[in-house]
């Protein structure tokens, strides 16, 4: 396998600089070089949460980009292992623990709490994406079908990294590798005021600011700006 961790961030376009500041994260806390595609900037198929036009009429597609993980084999040319993420997630632990964690001949290793974060062996998956859309297009599967399809891999003896790697809304500094904003009415880039842990994104965010990772430009479009704004004056004024 290449010495260098592989890392999709599945996102769409709208959220590119909620990516970045998972990317941040992600680079911040990782003991060596990492290699980041943001999917939101790929060609099709790779982008899209299902083919277009929409052919899934049982199930909406929760999150634009929620597909992508079948796609991830083909993305890295079947080779090598990837470790599959999303936009509502930070990183606090080094990436390079995943990384070299061993699979014991699993396609698949992930947490035991969910499909959102997991590292594949491109090389060790059959996933037929192109029959699974073709599948769509007739109607016969919707979003959970697909999911469930592609995670029955995750099976329980291959979710063999610790659960603090996809922490559900919940952080504790020290323990907590990957804090996962699960719904997205409380997620405080969408709406400020609702979660918990806010504050713990907008250190994320101010830190992604102050290391130009990201823009003003970019993250004034954002519903939490006036609370960062806020958070940064009252720093600036100590």
């Amino acid at each position: 396998m290449t010495d260098i961790p592989r890392i999709a961030i599945a996102a769409g376009k709208s959220d590119a600089p909620v990516a970045k500041i998972l990317a941040h994260t992600i680079e911040k806390n990782a003991s060596g070089p990492v290699e980041i595609v943001h999917t939101y900037d790929l060609p099709r198929p790779f982008n899209k949460g299902y083919p277009s036009p929409p052919v899934y009429p049982k199930t909406k597609d929760p999150t634009p980009f929620s597909f992508v993980r079948a796609w991830l084999p083909k993305l890295f040319e079947y080779e090598g292992r990837a470790i599959y993420t999303e936009v509502d997630q930070l990183c606090f632990g080094d990436i390079y623990d995943v990384w070299n964690a061993p699979m014991n001949g699993h396609p698949v290793v992930a947490p035991p709490n969910g499909s959102s974060f997991f590292m594949v062996d491109c090389s060790a998956v059959d996933w037929d994406v192109d029959e699974l859309i073709a599948k769509l297009r007739k109607g016969e599967g919707n979003y959970r079908w697909i999911v469930g399809l592609l995670c029955g891999t995750l099976k329980k003896e291959t979710m063999t990294l610790p659960k603090t790697w996809n922490s559900l809304d919940r952080y504790e500094p020290g323990v907590t590798k990957l804090l996962h904003y699960t719904a997205r009415q409380r997620q405080p880039w969408h709406f400020p005021g609702k979660h918990p842990h806010e504050n713990v994104w907008v250190a994320a965010l101010i830190s992604a600011l102050n290391a130009e990772v990201v823009s003003k430009d970019e993250v004034n479009q954002l519903a939490i700006w006036p609370t960062v704004k806020r958070a940064r004056a009252k720093a600036a004024a100590r």
